[in-house]
């Protein structure tokens, strides 16, 4: 009886880690995500100052690639 309620306690500890461990790289991978869409932005807002001549190709270039970086 007691193996099996330290075995039980056991799977519980190794489940609660991998919880925690999902939770994290889910928020990590948010965090990703919200990087990506503002590289993506400021892109799209290089691109737009770019056509209207108030930014350079090399400052388009740069955004492009932060983008990718």
């Amino acid at each position: 009886r007691l193996q099996t309620a330290e075995l039980a306690l056991g799977v519980e500890v190794e489940v609660r880690r991998a919880v925690s461990a999902l939770r994290e790289a889910l928020e990590l991978a948010e965090a990703a995500a919200k990087v990506v869409e503002q590289g993506v932005e400021a892109l799209r807002l290089a691109d737009v100052r770019y056509q209207a001549g108030t930014a350079t190709q090399l400052e388009v270039l740069e955004a492009r690639v932060q983008l990718t970086t």
